[in-house]
């Protein structure tokens, strides 16, 4: 796999997968993070309703849907996988449904030294005057990115139907899992990832660290919830 620098260049900004680059030189980060790639139906969990990358190749020329993170489709299992780049220090683990029995390798798409580096803008995301800091948990820190999508409709996009998600990661110190949480048109006037997706990742990631017996990285303090919606609304 090309590294990150040859594939992509200097990381750009984007609403839905943090460093995704313009233009281009978008088409081998996808092929690498497994985005614009078919599935195998067997044992893998990964989407097996993934678009080739000649299906999106007119929409990599064009660099605003990129930079404004529209555009792309992609299942929420194959938007998981892409964290654990991340989570493993820029390893792209393999996703199974079958319990391996010894730790995987993954394969290495970007520097470790970026992959640290995106954890971190991850992990502003859940604190005060971020998009999220309803992800939040007491005892672990943790890191993610939230998403408001717009749902296609006859060829565009509807104008007030809309796709919440949340994916993340914890412990930040040592990531042990990821969860990824999806509202499909959510209810109400509230309709952003970071306020409707968001709570429902804290709930289901505090349960599962607790079950698995994670040590925590933070101080057992109640988490105080956010005082208004200013800090958990992003554009769709």
């Amino acid at each position: 796999a090309p590294s990150w620098h040859e594939a992509a260049g200097a990381p750009a900004p984007s609403s839905q997968l943090p460093g995704m680059p313009t233009s281009d030189r978008a088409a081998p980060v996808f092929r690498s993070w497994a985005i614009a790639r078919s599935s195998s139906p067997s044992r893998t969990a990964s989407s097996t309703a993934c678009a080739t990358h000649e299906t999106y190749a007119p929409w990599l020329r064009q660099q605003a849907p990129v930079a404004d993170g529209t555009g792309i489709s992609v299942g929420l299992v194959q938007l998981a996988r892409a964290y654990s780049i991340f989570a493993r220090d820029g390893r792209l683990i393999p996703v199974t449904l079958l319990k391996t029995g010894t730790p995987v390798a993954g394969t290495q798409v970007i520097p470790p030294e970026v992959a640290h580096e995106v954890r971190d803008m991850l992990a502003t995301v859940v604190e005060p005057g971020g998009t999220a800091p309803r992800a939040r948990i007491m005892g672990w820190r943790v890191a993610g990115k939230t998403g408001t999508a717009h749902i296609p409709q006859d060829g565009g996009y509807a104008a007030h139907k809309y796709i919440a998600s949340f994916v993340g990661f914890a412990p930040l110190a040592r990531p042990r899992l990821i969860v990824a949480v999806t509202i499909d048109q959510p209810g109400g006037k509230d309709y952003y990832g970071g306020v409707v997706a968001a709570p429902v990742f804290a709930q289901v990631m505090q349960g599962a660290l607790r079950m698995l017996n994670v040590p925590h990285d933070a101080p057992m303090q109640p988490i105080q919830p956010p005082r208004d919606d200013n800090g958990s609304k992003e554009g769709a």
